[in-house]
């Protein structure tokens, strides 16, 4: 396991953890756990599933943290104007 794909995917699972994301996570997680025990082995083919939902998790959970942070104003965007003056 420690020589697949699959820790570094459960480390961006964990980083996408939120109220709107937990729920998804968990059906992942249930079915990683449920085809290890049905078919030990970690071939990266079957992990494909957890692979995408982790992935999604991570990017929404960021997508609301710069939402988040635009609308607050704690986060000073450069505009390209700026940026090019």
């Amino acid at each position: 396991m420690l020589n697949s794909f699959v820790p570094a995917f459960l480390v961006l699972g964990l980083l996408g953890l939120n109220r709107r994301t937990a729920p998804l996570l968990a059906v992942v997680t249930a079915y990683v756990i449920l085809h290890y025990l049905i078919l030990p082995n970690w071939i990266d083919r079957w992990m494909g599933v957890f692979y995408v939902v982790t992935c999604m998790a991570a990017a929404i959970n960021l997508k609301q943290r710069q939402v988040i942070e635009l609308q607050t104003g704690a986060a000073n965007p450069v505009s390209y104007k700026t940026a090019v003056a």
